[in-house]
């Protein structure tokens, strides 16, 4: 029969544990202070956090022009509404990644910022923001786009020889997934944090224009000095229900579309506006594939017995899309 344990051997095993336990919580558990991996704010370990939010982001508005659809740049006014959050603050930081910014005031005033190729950061003029306390900033930037790397805001030219339509016109999506859509505005960057958006989009007939929430308005707007024939009308998109920056979606092209459910569908099993895009001459496919849609949508209300929560439900099929397929908020982008 073996002999029990000494009862010293059990108090030094005991008080091993005790140090290394000790020990572990003490590396593990890094204080504030000079430590790099606590964030000096709220004490949160970096290492196992995304960034907080250091201001409650409640909209979004963009205006992107896109009047030039070759030439693979942007221009675009961004206008944030935040409010502050638990203590005031002297400045903002953004994710802002490969972006130009060449402006930005706080409600109407001139605001410094220094940017670099990952963040912007802006001070608020007169006085921190205050718990509570809606501030509205506006930036004025300026971005570049000649690689598609799957990443962000994709744009890919057109060729002249392609075998459709679409092929023959320049196509932008973006891919926000998780964090990449700073690489096309300025946001916080992470999927903790919903605001509602709304996206004001200039493009050149006849390209297509497709983003989240509703479809508020098309209007025909003045052309630009360095086309001035060339047509170009605004598209209006809103998103009032909030959402993640990584769900921010924009897909430019020329495409063909069928309509899931609406006006020419009898007998559709949910009012939800759905259509489907794709390349020019699709629309058989587009029909083939996406009909049982609405039935899908229909079956999953029942069964969750829970509404659908968004305006409409669209499925964009466009080309290079590296992902095979993104659950953007009401506008899915899909690999043609």
């Amino acid at each position: 029969m073996p002999r029990p344990p000494h009862p010293a051997a059990l108090a030094a095993c005991a008080l091993a544990l005790a140090a290394a336990l000790a020990h572990a919580q003490h590396t593990q558990r890094p204080q504030r202070g000079d430590d790099p991996r606590v964030d000096p704010d709220t004490g949160r370990h970096q290492a196992h956090w995304t960034h907080s939010p250091q201001v409650d982001f409640r909209h979004m508005r963009l205006e992107l022009d896109l009047s030039d659809m070759d030439s693979q740049a942007l221009r675009a006014v961004q206008t944030l509404t935040v409010v502050g959050l638990a203590m005031p603050r002297e400045a903002l930081t953004l994710d802002a990644r490969g972006l130009h910014i060449d402006r930005v005031e706080v409600d109407a005033q001139t605001a410094d910022f220094a940017a670099d190729d990952r963040v912007l950061t802006i001070r608020f003029p007169d006085a921190p923001i205050q718990p509570g306390q809606q501030r509205t900033v506006r930036i004025e930037y300026h971005a570049e786009y000649p690689e598609a790397d799957g990443l962000g805001l994709n744009w890919s030219l057109g060729e002249p020889g392609g075998r459709s339509r679409t092929d023959r016109f320049a196509q932008i999506h973006s891919q926000g997934q998780s964090e990449n859509n700073a690489r096309w505005f300025p946001c916080h960057d992470a999927p903790n944090d919903r605001l509602s958006t709304e996206l004001i989009v200039r493009a050149p007939e006849p390209y297509v224009v497709i983003s989240n929430g509703r479809l508020v308005s098309t209007k025909p707007v003045a052309a630009g000095a360095d086309a001035p024939d060339t047509p170009i009308v605004e598209w209006h998109y809103l998103q009032e229900r909030p959402h993640p920056t990584y769900l921010v979606s924009l897909v430019v092209g020329v495409f063909d579309h069928v309509r899931l459910t609406g006006p020419g569908v009898p007998d559709a099993p949910t009012d939800i506006p759905m259509s489907a895009y794709g390349p020019v001459g699709s629309t058989d496919t587009l029909r083939e594939v996406f009909s049982e849609t609405p039935a899908m949508l229909a079956f999953f209300e029942r069964w969750l017995d829970e509404p659908y929560p968004w305006d409409r439900y669209d499925q964009v099929c466009v080309r290079e899309f590296h992902s095979g397929g993104m659950e953007n908020t009401a506008a899915t982008t899909l690999y043609e």
